[in-house]
């Protein structure tokens, strides 16, 4: 199983009603510091907005320790991915879901945030 989505966050949806916020505050009351969190906020929603992180070329390896395990088994599942492009990926967060009907006995199946420099491997067992 390899496949990668990406997933557009939203993180930073409100930073522009906040910019304008802080600079019509400033306006009627003559204020430098809330110019400049205005400013600064315009600059972190121009960002958001117009610059976009490298397309990622990730390989993802899923393996279980046991093809076909009965009921009750303890299975292992090792999570490898490696970043196969020459770009760094700045923010890359893995999920890898326990099956219905199964549950997790060490690990929680979110992996991330971490950023991933251009020929790294991680790998995760859990």
């Amino acid at each position: 199983m390899s496949y990668v989505d990406a997933v557009d966050t939203e993180h930073w949806a409100g930073i522009g009603a906040l910019a304008f916020a802080a600079f019509a505050l400033g306006l009627p009351f003559q204020r430098p510091s809330l110019f400049l969190v205005a400013l600064v906020g315009v600059g972190f929603a121009a960002y958001a907005r117009f610059g976009d992180a490298p397309p990622a070329d990730l390989a993802v390896e899923r393996e279980l320790s046991e093809a076909s395990p009965s009921p009750d088994d303890e299975v292992t599942v090792t999570v490898t991915v490696e970043n196969a492009g020459s770009a760094t990926v700045p923010d890359l967060r893995l999920i890898d879901g326990v099956p219905r009907g199964s549950r997790s006995a060490t690990a929680p199946p979110d992996w991330g945030p971490h950023s991933a420099p251009a020929s790294a491997r991680r790998s995760a067992t859990r």
